[in-house]
C-alpha cells in the first residue's frame, strides 16, 4: 500500500497481478471500470495502478482502501513505455503471471477467471472484445476476433511447432488491454525502449520469437472502448492522416523490434519481410504528392467490407502490381 518501501509484493493466496494505467482522461471512466472489477478480485488476484499524471487521493475517491488495490507512481521523467516496462518488470518479480486491462474498458464477469485458465496451458493468453462506442454501449455485431484459421495457427504448448508467424508479424491481437502473460517469459520480453510507441505489439512479437505458447479466447471477455484518439483504431473508415500516421507507427516498430533483438528461438524470417513491407509502404506513401497516395490508399480501405479490423491490419498493405500498395487480403 502507499508508503510501503514497494507496493509490489504478493499476498499469500495471489498468484495474478491485475495490472493497469490511470491516466487523466481515463478518470472518467473509472467507476464504471472499477465497478466491473471489484467483483473479480478475489483470491488468486491483486490489482496495481501505474499513476500516470494522476494521484493516488484521486483513485481512492473511487475504489476506497481495498485491500487487494495498490498504486505505482510514475518516476519522473517516465515515458508511457518505460512507465509500464519498470511496473511490469517489478510484478513479474513477485507473482507468476500478470493480466493487463486498459482503464478505458470494461473486463466482463469471468474475464479473470478464464485470463487465470488461459495461463494454465499457455504462456501468452489473450481475448476476444466486443466493441463499444465511447459511452460504453456495444456496437451490434462489432467484435474484435481472430479468424478461426488464424487462432489455430498460433504455436500452442501441445504443438509448440505449429506456428505461422505471417500474421503476427503484420498485426497484433494481444493487446496490453486483452492479453495475460506468464511472468517468465513477459520478464524475458522487458525493457522496451523508452521510445516505443506500440509497446503491446513489441512485447508479443518478442514472446513469440522467444518460443513462447499462445492462446486466443474466442469469446468476447471485454468491452472495448473506441474513440477518435484511440492509438491504434479497428473500426472504419480510416481517414489519410491515419493510414499515413499508422504506417509511420508500423515501421518504426519493426525497426525497434529487429534493431533491439531479445532472444530469438524461432524464424525471423516473418518479421524481416514484415519490416520490408512496411517500409516500403511508408515510403510510397510519402513518394507522391502530399497526402495523395494516403487519400488514395483510405480509398481502397473504405471498398472492403470488413466491420472490425485488427490492431493495425489496416496498414498491412500488400504491393501491386501497378507499384501501389492495396489493403491486406489474408482474411
Amino acid at each position: 500500500m502507499s508508503g510501503a518501501a514497494d507496493p509490489v509484493r504478493a499476498g499469500e493466496d495471489a498468484a495474478l497481478a491485475v495490472y493497469t494505467v490511470l491516466y487523466p482522461d481515463a478518470l472518467q471512466h473509472l467507476p464504471e471500470y472499477w465497478d466491473s472489477l471489484r467483483t473479480q478480485l478475489g483470491p488468486g488476484f491483486e490489482a496495481y495502478f501505474s499513476l500516470d499524471d494522476v494521484c493516488e487521493a484521486q483513485v481512492r475517491a473511487v475504489v476506497g482502501d481495498h485491500p487487494r488495490v495498490r498504486y505505482l507512481p510514475a518516476a519522473p521523467g517516465a515515458t508511457p513505455a518505460s512507465l509500464r516496462s519498470d511496473a511490469l518488470a517489478r510484478l513479474t518479480r513477485a507473482y507468476a503471471g500478470v493480466v493487463l486491462i486498459d482503464a478505458d474498458d470494461l473486463p466482463l464477469p469471468g474475464h479473470l477467471a478464464a485470463a487465470a485458465r488461459g495461463l494454465e496451458t499457455a504462456d501468452v493468453h489473450a481475448c476476444a472484445l466486443h466493441i463499444t462506442d465511447f459511452s460504453g454501449q456495444p456496437l451490434p455485431g462489432a467484435v474484435f476476433t481472430l479468424a478461426p484459421e488464424q487462432a489455430a495457427a498460433l504455436p500452442g504448448a501441445a504443438a509448440p511447432d505449429l506456428a505461422d508467424a505471417a500474421w503476427l508479424a503484420r498485426v497484433n491481437a494481444f493487446g496490453f488491454g486483452n492479453s495475460a502473460y506468464r511472468s517468465a517469459v513477459l520478464a524475458a520480453c522487458l525493457p522496451v525502449p523508452a521510445e516505443a510507441v506500440l509497446v503491446d505489439w513489441l512485447v508479443a512479437s518478442r514472446a513469440y520469437l522467444a518460443g513462447a505458447s499462445f492462446a486466443f479466447d474466442r469469446e468476447p471477455r471485454m468491452l472495448y472502448r473506441q474513440y477518435p484518439d484511440n492509438t491504434a483504431a479497428v473500426l472504419p473508415p480510416f481517414s489519410a492522416a491515419r493510414v499515413a500516421r499508422d504506417a509511420r507507427r508500423v515501421a518504426r516498430h519493426h525497426a525497434l523490434l529487429l534493431d533491439h533483438p531479445h532472444a530469438t528461438v524461432r524464424d525471423v524470417a516473418p518479421f524481416v519481410r514484415a519490416r520490408r513491407l512496411s517500409e516500403g509502404f511508408r515510403e510510397w506513401l510519402e513518394g507522391g504528392a502530399e497526402g495523395e497516395r494516403a487519400a488514395e490508399y483510405a480509398a481502397r480501405l473504405a471498398s472492403v467490407a470488413r466491420p472490425v479490423w485488427l490492431w493495425w491490419e489496416h496498414v498491412a498493405a500488400e504491393p501491386c502490381d501497378d507499384g501501389g500498395f492495396s489493403p491486406p487480403h489474408y482474411r
